[in-house]
């Protein structure tokens, strides 16, 4: 996103027309009072620049050793294997990315004092989104290696198909399905197209290659059109005061929350739920917005804790900030607990052959074990420890923590897109009796690694382009008075 950075203020130069009195560095994160009770603080301090500069090299590295084995894995792996690694890699980034975006939304409708620590970080994150779109650019090829609805042979049987059910039932189109007596459907193989032609006609119109891209095209505008308006008002903000702007940054956020969450839910079914295109939940695309923003929290306590001695953050990373951020690691891993086990509940009590096979495949073989992984690993364990007031207000434990919640959040998305990626394609009939068996290539290591570096590289240019704390907001000095009192 490109646009115009406003000047730092010199010495002695407001704030805003109620915040803190900018001065020099040698006084950044001051606290005390000057000149008839101005609260005072260096918002343009740079004293995290070392901290954030230590990460360029690491990340320099391991993009180019990533790429470098990524091309390599095309002749070793094969394309559908190296699509399916990338595709797996890709999803968690753009999580980092959409996620900050999103959260710093909901900070600006809500107008909690934890979003100025956080704001900065989640705009700075934000602005990879550009970066994101040229990443998705091989993904755009991948539709014909692994997507099966992309060949034509797998539409034609499914009208032949209902076609076929329709002349049995006089032309209704409609089956009665006939559990058998011991219920066990997964010892049978069930046939996956006994709907009307009519729903037919609009799924084949839905999962063709051009109408995928023109979606794919119509999501990242809405993103980075989103992107481009929060991150301009922001610059605007800090170049002056003005409570319309402040205003107007919450009124868009409220749309701005639903079209993110309808662009992600689109996302989240075409480009993953499409695997197999049998499937259908309507939790779908809420599981990667809640675990986008699981990984965003995370991601806020680990460079919050690396940060929070540095100007000007030392002025309000306080024990109390940490505490909340902790407080909604709690809650997104436990909304994103519900909703997983809620789509697991209806589907079992459902029991609709077209529905059931996405847990038969994930419960047998090693994928049980995933499966059972997820449940104490990145449920259990931290929910119990967040639980706990000191692990929150402690960021030694905290970013801990977080670190293995965002572990958890790539162990989340293999098994969410692993058995669809790999499962046998057998047009019209679903053999449960062979399910896919547990596997992991070394390009799914691989590719999170090369995406993974340029987008830290990204990350740290970007957040060195603005003062890591929003200059003119008017939570600014009731956040700092909190902060003084707390000291």
């Amino acid at each position: 996103m490109k646009d115009t950075e406003p000047p730092p203020p010199g010495k002695g130069q407001a704030v805003s027309e109620m915040s803190a009195t900018a001065h020099s560095h040698d006084h950044a994160g001051d606290l005390s009072h000057h000149g008839g009770g101005v609260l005072t603080v260096d918002v343009d301090a740079r004293g995290f620049e070392p901290v954030i500069d230590r990460f360029r090299q690491p990340a320099l590295i391991a993009a180019g050793a990533g790429w470098l084995l990524m091309l390599v894995g095309i002749f070793v792996s094969g394309w559908k294997q190296w699509f399916n690694s990338y595709l797996y890699g890709y999803l968690f980034w753009l999580g980092l990315t959409l996620g900050p975006m999103a959260v710093v939304m909901i900070q600006h409708l809500s107008g909690g004092q934890w979003g100025l620590l956080t704001r900065r970080n989640g705009e700075a994150a934000s602005r990879q989104l550009p970066l994101m779109a040229i990443l998705f650019i091989p993904l755009l090829f991948s539709v014909n290696t692994v997507y099966p609805w992309a060949d034509p042979a797998y539409h034609q049987h499914r009208f032949d198909e209902a076609a076929k059910v329709a002349k049995e039932t006089g032309g209704s189109g409609t089956v009665k399905e006939e559990k058998p007596a011991s219920d066990l459907t997964q010892k049978q193989n069930l046939p996956r197209s006994q709907v009307h032609p009519n729903s037919l006609t609009f799924k084949t119109a839905w999962l063709n290659a051009t109408n995928w891209r023109l979606r794919t095209g119509i999501y990242f505008c809405v993103w980075l059109l989103l992107c481009w308006i929060l991150n301009s008002w922001s610059v605007r903000q800090d170049s002056a005061p003005d409570a319309l702007l402040t205003r107007r940054m919450s009124l868009i956020s409220g749309p701005g929350l639903c079209l993110y969450v309808l662009a992600m839910t689109g996302a989240a079914i075409d480009w993953v739920g499409t695997l197999d295109p049998d499937w259908y939940s309507t939790m779908y695309g809420v599981i990667f917005i809640i675990g986008q923003a699981v990984s965003t929290f995370s991601f806020f306590a680990i460079i919050l804790h690396l940060l929070k001695n540095t100007t000007p953050l030392n002025a309000l990373a306080n024990r109390e900030r940490f505490h909340d951020i902790g407080n909604f690691m709690l809650a997104f891993i436990m909304f994103l607990t519900y909703v997983n086990f809620s789509q697991f509940l209806i589907i079992w009590s459902g029991n609709i052959s077209d529905e059931t096979p996405y847990y038969v495949y994930r419960t047998q073989h090693g994928w049980r074990y995933i499966g059972i992984a997820l449940a104490l690993f990145h449920f259990a364990v931290p929910f119990m420890l967040l639980l706990w007031r000191r692990t929150k207000k402690n960021s030694n434990y905290l970013w801990k923590l977080a670190a293995w919640v965002l572990f958890m959040r790539f162990v989340d998305l293999k098994f969410i897109t692993g058995p669809s990626m790999i499962k046998p394609l057998v047009h019209g009939t679903i053999n449960l009796d062979s399910p896919p068996a547990f596997s992991m290539s070394w390009l799914d290591i691989v590719a999170p690694v090369a995406i993974g570096g340029l987008w830290m590289l990204s990350f740290a240019w970007n957040i060195k382009r603005r003062p890591l704390l929003p200059r003119n907001d008017p939570r600014l000095v009731p956040a700092l008075e909190n902060a003084a009192h707390a000291h």
